[in-house]
Formats: C-alpha cells, sequence, structure tokens
C-alpha cells in the first residue's frame, strides 16, 4: 500500500515538474513574442507615416527578440526597404540644401542617389537635376568671371572646366576657356621673367659681395681680399707683358707663383675653410688673375 502512494506521488511530483518546465520555456516565448507583434506595429505605422529612420530602429529592435516569429521574411524586407528609403530622403533633404544654396553640382550628385523604390522623392529628384543643369552652367560662368576679373586665371579655369564637365558643349564656356588660358600663359610668362630677372639680381647681388677687394695698388705689387671656398682652388695669371721681369704670387704668405717673363702660370693651393684670404702679386700691370 505505501510502495503504490509512493509510485503515485512521484508521478504527480514528476508531472507538476514537466509542466513548470514548459511553462518556464513557453511563457518568455510568449512574451516576446507579444513584444515582437506590438514592436513590428509600431513600426509599420511609422513606416506608413515615412518615418524611416524611426521604423528601422524598431524593425531591428523586433529581430533581436528571436529570429523564428512568423512574418520574420516581411520584417527583414521592411527593415531593408526602410533603411533605404531613410538614406534616400536624408539624400534628398541634403540635395535639397545644396540646390538652395547654389552648390548645384553637389545637388545633383546627391539627387542622382535617389532610388526609384523611392517613389515620393525619385520624380522630383530627376526633375531637380533638369533643373540644376544650366543653373550650374551659369553659376560657374560668373564665378570663373569673377576671379578672373583679379587675374585669378588658374582657379577661374577651375570654375570653368568644372561648368564642361555639366555641360561640355557650350560655346560661352569654350570662349571663356580660350581667353583666360591665354591670359593665364602671358600673366605666368611675365611672372617667369620677373623672376629670372629677380634671381639675375640676387646672383648679380651676391658675386658683387664676393668679388675681390683691392687693399693696395702701385705700378708692380698690389694686394687683395679674395673669398675662397674650402678645398682645392686653382690659382691662374696670364702676364702678356714681354718686359714682365719676376712674377711672384702669395696667398695667406705661402708662395703660389714664382716665375719670370710673359706667360700664363698656374698652381693649386687647398683652402682650409670658406673664407677671405690676403692675396699678393708682384709684377708689371697688364696681368690678369683668377681662382678657378
Amino acid at each position: 500500500m505505501g510502495i503504490k502512494k509512493t509510485k503515485k506521488q512521484k508521478i504527480i511530483l514528476f508531472t507538476i515538474l514537466f509542466f513548470a518546465l514548459i511553462a518556464a520555456i513557453t511563457i518568455p516565448i510568449m512574451n516576446n513574442e507579444l513584444k515582437f507583434s506590438k514592436l513590428v506595429t509600431e513600426a509599420n505605422v511609422c513606416f506608413d507615416s515615412k518615418n524611416y529612420k524611426k521604423a528601422a530602429e524598431l524593425y531591428d529592435d523586433a529581430l533581436s527578440l528571436s529570429p523564428m516569429f512568423k512574418d520574420i521574411k516581411s520584417v527583414r524586407k521592411n527593415l531593408s526597404k526602410a533603411k533605404i528609403l531613410n538614406e534616400s530622403s536624408n539624400n534628398f533633404n541634403e540635395g535639397m540644401d545644396s540646390f538652395k544654396n547654389k552648390n548645384y553640382e553637389s545637388a545633383m550628385y546627391l539627387f542622382s542617389k535617389i532610388p526609384k523604390e523611392d517613389t515620393q522623392n525619385y520624380k522630383e529628384a530627376i526633375k531637380k537635376i533638369e533643373e540644376s543643369k544650366p543653373l550650374l552652367t551659369k553659376h560657374m560662368i560668373e564665378k570663373a568671371n569673377k576671379e578672373a576679373s583679379n587675374n585669378e586665371f588658374g582657379n577661374a579655369l577651375s570654375f570653368i572646366d568644372q561648368g564642361l564637365k555639366n555641360d561640355p558643349n557650350n560655346k560661352e564656356l569654350i570662349s571663356l576657356k580660350n581667353k583666360c588660358e591665354k591670359q593665364n600663359d602671358a600673366m605666368q610668362a611675365a611672372q617667369d621673367k620677373a623672376n629670372a630677372e629677380a634671381e639675375a639680381e640676387k646672383a648679380k647681388a651676391e658675386a658683387e659681395k664676393y668679388k675681390p677687394k683691392r687693399i693696395t695698388q702701385s705700378d708692380n705689387y698690389n694686394v687683395w681680399s679674395v673669398y675662397l671656398k674650402e678645398g682645392v682652388n686653382t690659382f691662374k695669371i696670364s702676364v702678356p707683358n714681354e718686359d714682365a721681369e719676376n712674377v711672384i704670387a702669395k696667398l695667406e704668405g705661402s708662395l703660389l707663383i714664382n716665375e719670370i717673363g710673359q706667360g700664363t702660370y698656374a698652381n693649386s693651393i687647398k683652402i682650409p675653410n670658406d673664407g677671405w684670404y690676403r692675396l699678393e702679386i708682384t709684377a708689371i700691370n697688364g696681368y690678369s688673375w683668377k681662382f678657378e
């Protein structure tokens, strides 16, 4: 009798545990399914009112509950469409802002991104693209002329090229480009000439700066201060006078040349540092000298 009672109690206990387990599994699922349905309903309302951003967020929240509920395919499809239409709406609004601000190139680009699925904005976007084309050309001509009037021909040509990209056969743009290119070439040539002259003057001034300076002068003895670069320098002296006797040249007291009579003489010397050095020459006037 006691054994039968114990068996019966075990069966009852097992049955209670079984149903408790079923409840523990199914109740959260049912709750999630209710949440899922509620989120999808809210998302559909937002979608129908064209609040695509909020709709996409709600569809995402619904899908995060479980990928196994009914209508899951349609929810995913609506989510994809909501994201596309949300991006399209943003592009359209940005395009309209660019259009109002006369940034027609940007406006045309943004309008071109509107898909046919966006039935609300697609036709208007196509219309705005066609409106933008002549306005872009006109705007680029105005900006190019303004830059050209300030002799900013490079900037002018940049605006002209933007205009030609939109309207490659526009006669006014083509004519303006030819004119600006000629003016730009002339201005560049003048600038190059001015730069060359400035460089020549600079080089002349630099050469004058390091030109030998005569310290003393007499018929047969002269002293100069000469600027020499570090390294091996070759001194050359040409004596054309047939009556020349001794030809002596010294650098900082060191003998460079010691010859007699007419001729061209040379000798090399190693200079330790860039700087000014004392050069002494003893010879009858009429000679010429240089360092190489």
